[in-house]
């Protein structure tokens, strides 16, 4: 999980010490298990059709506004020298990701 890390780990000002390890450890944890709670949470609170729409636009604004933070903070933080053809800019001119076109649904008392 934590293998990758090691490409930083000659970078100026990169502290890959135990306890980033385990701040890394704790919040890929966080990570697997979240997913699953926000889907129980769905599952008993979203008990019509226009509450599984909401929750799914919710969930689609969510992940819009991360990519928004990811790109600033990558524009904000990047050395552009570095990267050649590789630029951000090329983002904005794409198309956003569509959503799904399916709903959740019961099916075996889980939700897809």
């Amino acid at each position: 999980m934590t293998d990758g890390f090691q490409y930083y780990r000659d970078e100026p000002e990169v502290d890959l010490s135990p306890k980033t390890y385990r701040w890394m450890r704790q919040h890929a944890h966080y990570d697997d298990e979240h997913p699953k709670i926000a889907l129980e949470i769905v599952e008993r609170y979203a008990t019509t059709d226009f509450l599984r729409t909401r929750a799914m636009l919710a969930a689609r604004r969510s992940l819009q506004l991360l990519d928004n933070a990811l790109i600033t903070a990558f524009e904000a933080y990047s050395d552009r020298a570095l990267l050649g053809t590789r630029s951000i800019e090329r983002r904005h001119h794409e198309v956003d990701i569509p959503f799904p076109d399916r709903r959740f649904r019961r099916d075996a008392g889980r939700v897809r």
